[in-house]
Parts: structure tokens; C-alpha cells; sequence
């Protein structure tokens, strides 16, 4: 599994309900996916509309436990729904207590789309898949994050394991868009190798993409130090992180989000390396910084991602102020992605740009941070503002 997290060289990277777990709060940004305060929460029947009546069950006391070493959902990349092919969305459930599951398919303002229940004693009690198909989707969907859940009942019918799974589910596929401070746009976005054209890449991998985005500033822009930052979600068919080692841990929030770096990295832009000297210095092959004013240059990242075994490829990346009075100002975002086979095939998915970032990456940026802060050499992302 470590092959797949290798990169070519070019370049190299309120009413409160649930109790949050040992390891932390209910992922996919839950307070602001579903305008609640989920750090106090005592528990989550499962079964009620998040904003309607408390679930008869919530009379008893305990906790809801995120953990994807005993539970999680399978992968799943995004997609337009005109062209879904339907699938079963199995979950992997790895927990003796377990007695059923329900299943929760949300949309991005938090209105239950669909929901499955299975009793306790049917033959797939705790491993009935989610059918996910087109029909979900009505003609005036609501494009953005969706959120596919999956919680365990045990013995008592009390609900203890939760797993979830965000997508994207959008209406188009963007190439480019305008922002209030200028356009950004995919430069490049193809398949270099893969599948029966695994010959066109390094030996060392069996598909790679290439991808390259860029962000324009307007002449009034007054920045002038714009940089990508980049955020990824890898993971195996069956949803587990493709690399799971404690630098790489760390720095992943429970949603299986990261900051897009190298192990040895210690800041979050993603034109800058850390070098061996321990030293971070822009490297000219992760694209180039842009700046705005009368002689304003497009700033652009340069991404190979490649890899050896079947995956899902995610990435959200936003072009930003890195340094100056207008550190952390956001010109605009762009997610795309792609998905592997067995037989390394490649499908690239749909991109969407938008003028600030997803609440994962924000997210994100945050758990980069936490991590940021325990060593003094280590470089923290800038508050975000529009």
C-alpha cells in the first residue's frame, strides 16, 4: 500500500446529542454541515431528522464512537448523477457488539435524502450495503457535499459506532470560473498513463494523472505572494487511508482528510518543500507563487499523483495569500479527483471551482494546525478570509 502514496519527483506532494468519542469530535465538520454545537453532544439515536424530534432512545446515556478501524464505509468519488452508474455502498464492520446498522444519506444542507434500517437477526444485520443510484437525485438536487452515515446498534438497541463518508455530488463538470478577484482555471487535467498505457509512466507506478490548475489575480489585488495549499482524501475501495503512519496520522482529521505533503514537510503550501537540510524552499516543479498589481502573475500548482494499487483520489485546492497584511485571504478553490482499478485503469472524476473553500478543507487547515503548534520549526496556515 505504500506505492501508492508515492509521487514522482515532479513534484513530490442547540440541543446537544452525541458524546464525542475518545478520538474526537463526530467528523465531515458536523457542527457546521448540520448547524449544531456537536462538541457537547451526549448521543445520537440515529433514526430522527437531525433537526426534528430527539429520538425516543436518546433517554439512555452513552457514546457514539467514530473509529474506521472497527467501522467504515467504502469509498466513493464524485459524481454527476446523470451519469451514476448505480452501485452498493458496503460498509465495513468490524465490531462483535454490533446487532444492526442504519443507514443515512444526507444532502449539503442536512435534510435526510435516505434512510435504511436493518433488524437485528436478518442475515445481513450488519452488512447490508446502501444501493446509491441516480434516483436519489431529483431534478433540483442541491449540489455540493453529501454525506453518506452508517450506525451500529448493539444488544440493547442503543446506537454506539458511527462511520461516515462524504462526495461530492455536482451538476457539472468545471474547467474554469471567475472569482471576484480573478479567474482560475485547469491548465491541464489528463491521464498520462495506465491500463494498457502503463508503458508512458515511471516504472516505478502503474497510472499516473496530470494536473495542473492557476489562479489569474485581477490588477487590484494588492497580494503579492498567492500560493496553492492543498488538501487530499486517498483511500482503498474499501475506505481505509492508504497511508496510516503516525506523520501522516497525525495531520488527518476523522473524516480522512490532509493536508497534501511529504512526511518530512512543515508547512501546509503546497509549493513549498521541506528539504533534507530541514530547510522549506519553493520548489519551481510544484507549479510557481503569483502576486497581483500592475505586473501581476498567475500563481499555479503542478500535481503527478501516481500510484500502484486500486484507490479514490480526492483533492480540494485554493489559491491563497500566504504572507502580508492579507495573509490568508481566499481567491478561490477548485475540487477534482480520480479513481483507480485493479486493472489500474483511470477515471478521472468531476471538478468543481467555487470562490471559498469546502468546511473540510477548513477543517483541515485546523488539524494542520493543531499538529503545527507542538514543534516551534513548524509552519501554521493562516487564518482563512474572503
Amino acid at each position: 500500500m505504500q506505492g501508492m502514496l508515492q509521487r514522482r519527483k515532479t513534484p513530490a506532494p442547540g440541543t446537544s446529542r452525541v458524546a464525542p468519542a475518545s478520538g474526537g469530535p463526530l467528523p465531515i465538520n458536523a457542527s457546521s454541515r448540520f448547524q449544531h454545537d456537536f462538541t457537547q453532544l451526549q448521543q445520537w439515536g440515529g433514526t430522527d431528522d437531525i433537526q426534528g424530534e430527539m429520538d425516543p432512545r436518546e433517554k439512555y446515556s452513552h457514546r457514539l464512537v467514530v473509529d474506521p478501524n472497527r467501522m467504515r464505509i467504502d469509498a466513493v468519488a464524485d459524481f454527476i448523477p446523470s451519469s451514476l452508474k448505480a452501485r452498493k455502498v458496503n460498509v465495513t464492520l468490524m465490531d462483535a457488539a454490533a446487532r444492526r446498522i442504519e443507514w443515512q444519506l444526507r444532502d449539503p444542507g442536512g435534510k435526510l435524502i435516505s434512510s435504511v434500517e436493518t433488524s437485528a437477526g436478518d442475515p445481513d444485520a450488519t452488512s447490508r450495503p446502501f444501493d446509491l443510484s441516480s434516483s436519489l437525485f431529483k431534478a433540483d438536487f442541491m449540489a455540493g457535499q453529501y454525506v453518506l452515515s452508517c450506525t451500529a446498534y448493539d444488544e440493547r438497541d442503543l446506537s454506539y459506532l458511527h462511520a461516515d463518508r462524504d462526495f461530492y455530488v455536482l451538476s457539472s463538470n468545471q474547467s474554469n470560473a471567475g472569482f471576484a478577484h480573478g479567474p482560475m482555471y485547469f491548465s491541464k487535467w489528463s491521464i498520462v498513463g495506465g491500463g494498457i498505457n502503463r508503458s508512458l509512466i515511471d516504472k516505478h507506478f502503474d497510472y499516473e494523472v496530470d494536473v495542473e490548475l492557476g489562479f489569474f489575480p485581477d490588477k487590484a489585488v494588492t497580494c503579492q505572494d498567492i500560493c496553492m495549499m492543498q488538501t487530499a482524501q486517498i483511500l482503498t475501495p474499501d475506505g481505509a487511508v492508504t497511508d496510516s503512519s503516525k506523520p501522516v496520522a497525525e495531520r488527518t482529521t476523522q473524516a480522512q482528510w490532509r493536508i497534501d505533503f511529504r512526511a518530512r514537510d512543515l508547512t501546509p503550501w503546497y509549493l513549498t518543500r521541506t528539504n533534507f537540510a530541514g530547510v522549506p524552499e519553493d520548489a519551481p516543479d510544484g507549479g510557481q507563487q503569483g502576486w497581483g498589481g500592475e505586473k501581476r502573475r498567475e500563481a499555479t500548482s503542478i500535481d503527478k499523483p501516481a500510484g500502484t494499487e486500486p484507490s479514490t483520489w480526492r483533492y480540494e485546492t485554493c489559491a491563497i495569500c500566504r504572507s502580508g497584511a492579507d495573509a490568508g485571504q481566499v481567491f478561490g478553490c477548485a475540487t477534482w479527483g480520480f479513481t483507480t482499478d485493479k486493472d489500474d485503469n483511470v477515471d478521472l472524476t468531476p471538478r468543481s471551482l467555487r470562490a471559498w473553500p469546502t468546511d473540510q478543507f477548513i477543517e483541515t487547515t485546523k488539524k494542520w494546525n493543531l499538529w503545527a503548534a507542538k514543534a516551534p520549526d513548524r509552519v501554521a496556515a493562516p487564518e482563512l478570509k474572503p
